[in-house]
C-alpha cells in the first residue's frame, strides 16, 4: 500500500476509489488518496474528465444520472475521476465505456480544455471531445450510473441548463462548444488532405493535357484541395494558381521543387470574395458544386472574364441525382441544361454524365451524379 494512502474504516478496500493528489502547478505529490474520505489541505487537487461526444449534425449526447447519484435525475455529459495510476486520457475512455457501453480509442479523442476549480474537493477538470454517429439504442449503461441518454442541440442544451435540467457543474456551454466544432472541422479538413493528396491527377485534366493543349500555359485552379491537379499542371510547365479556402501552401510546395516552386502561387480565398487573374486554362474540378446556389451565376461570371481568348474550362458540376442533394442543401445541383446554358460562351469540347456509387474523401460512400466538362471559350 503507498505510503501516502489514506483509507476509510467504512469501506473495503477492494470497494475504495483511489484518487493521485497534485499539487497546484498540476504535479503528482506521490499521495494517493480514497474518495469521500480524504481532507484536501491547500493547494491539492484531484483531475476530473468529461467527455463530450459530437455526433456529424453536431449534436451532443447527453446522459441522465441515476437518482441514487448526487444530482440524479439531471442530464449531463458524462464526467468522473480519473482513478489513482490513470491519465486524463486513460480515465475519460473508462468513463465513457463504464457509463455508457461506448468504447473509444484514444486517437479518437481530442483534448479541448482545462479548468482549475478550487471548491469543496478541489480539482483540475478537463474537457474531451469525441465524434462519432451513435444510435441511441446501441448505448447501454453497464454501471447503473445513467439510465437515459439522447443528442441534443446547443440551444436544446443551453435552454435545459437555463431551466436547471443539466448538472451544474458541467462547464460546458456555447464557448466551449464553438471550440470543440471548430477543432472537428479542422479535423474533418486535415483529415480530408491527407487522404487525397496522393492521389492521381483527374482524368478530366490528365485527358486535356495529353489530347488537346500539350504546351504549357497560366492555369487558375479553383478549389484546389490537396493540389494533386496543381502539382500536375506545373510538372508539365505550366504556370498556376491555386485557390482555396484553406491554406495549403505548404502542403502543395513541399511537393514542388525550387524551379517548379517559381511556377506555383497560393491565394486563400472564398469563391464569394476570389479575385482572378486573366488565364489560359481554368480547371475547377469538385469545387464549384460547394459554391451556394445564390452566388453560382456571380462567380461563373467571374470565371469567364479571367479566361482568355481560346482559353479552356476543365471541370465538373454535380447533378440532381447526387446523394447529396437533400433539402436545405447549400450545394449547387444542376441538371444537363443547366450546365450547358453555363457554356454559352463556349464550345463544348466534352461533356459525359457519370452516376455511380463511390467513396468521398473522407472514405464514406455515397452516391455520385457528375456531369465532367472541356470546354473552350470562343474567340
Amino acid at each position: 500500500m503507498p505510503k501516502n494512502y489514506i483509507k476509510s474504516n467504512k469501506m473495503e478496500e477492494t470497494m475504495a476509489e483511489l484518487w493521485d493528489i497534485y499539487d497546484e502547478n498540476r504535479r503528482k505529490t506521490g499521495k494517493i488518496a480514497e474518495r469521500d474520505v480524504y481532507k484536501f489541505k491547500k493547494g491539492e487537487y484531484h483531475i476530473v474528465v468529461t467527455g463530450i461526444i459530437f455526433n456529424t449534425k453536431r449534436e451532443i449526447l447527453i446522459s441522465k444520472r441515476a437518482r441514487w447519484k448526487k444530482y440524479g435525475g439531471l442530464w449531463e455529459c458524462n464526467s468522473g475521476s480519473i482513478l489513482a495510476g490513470e491519465t486524463s486520457l486513460e480515465g475519460i475512455i473508462r468513463e465513457l465505456k463504464e457509463e455508457l457501453g461506448i468504447e473509444f480509442s484514444e486517437k479518437d479523442a481530442i483534448y479541448l480544455k482545462e479548468a482549475k476549480r478550487d471548491k469543496k474537493v478541489p480539482d483540475f477538470k478537463d474537457l474531451w471531445i469525441f465524434e462519432r454517429n451513435i444510435p441511441i439504442e446501441k448505448i447501454t449503461f453497464p454501471d447503473g450510473e445513467a439510465t437515459e441518454a439522447k443528442w441534443v442541440t446547443i440551444e436544446q442544451f443551453m435552454n435545459m441548463y437555463d431551466n436547471n435540467e443539466i448538472v451544474p457543474t458541467i462547464d460546458f456551454g456555447e464557448e466551449e462548444y464553438k471550440m470543440a466544432v471548430e477543432i472537428l472541422k479542422k479535423k474533418k479538413i486535415e483529415k480530408y488532405y491527407s487522404n487525397t493528396e496522393l492521389d492521381i491527377p483527374k482524368k478530366n485534366v490528365k485527358y486535356f493535357i495529353e489530347n488537346i493543349r500539350t504546351y504549357p500555359g497560366k492555369a487558375i485552379d479553383i478549389g484546389c484541395g490537396a493540389g494533386n491537379e496543381t502539382v500536375y499542371l506545373i510538372k508539365n510547365g505550366w504556370n498556376v494558381i491555386s485557390i482555396d479556402k484553406e491554406n495549403v501552401e505548404e502542403r502543395i510546395s513541399k511537393r514542388l521543387n525550387t524551379e517548379e516552386l517559381n511556377r506555383f502561387k497560393f491565394q486563400k480565398q472564398n469563391f464569394e470574395d476570389m479575385v482572378l487573374e486573366k488565364a489560359d486554362l481554368i480547371v475547377a474540378n469538385y469545387s464549384l458544386p460547394f459554391c451556394d446556389s445564390q452566388q453560382i451565376e456571380k462567380v461563373w461570371k467571374k470565371i469567364i472574364d479571367s479566361i482568355r481568348p481560346n482559353g479552356y474550362f476543365v471541370g465538373n458540376f454535380w447533378n440532381i441525382n447526387d446523394s447529396w442533394n437533400i433539402e436545405k442543401s447549400k450545394i449547387t445541383f444542376l441538371t444537363k441544361s443547366q450546365v450547358e446554358n453555363l457554356f454559352e460562351k463556349f464550345n463544348i469540347i466534352k461533356l459525359n454524365e457519370v452516376e455511380k456509387d463511390g467513396i468521398t474523401g473522407l472514405g464514406k460512400m455515397k452516391h455520385w451524379h457528375i456531369f465532367n466538362v472541356i470546354a473552350r471559350i470562343k474567340k
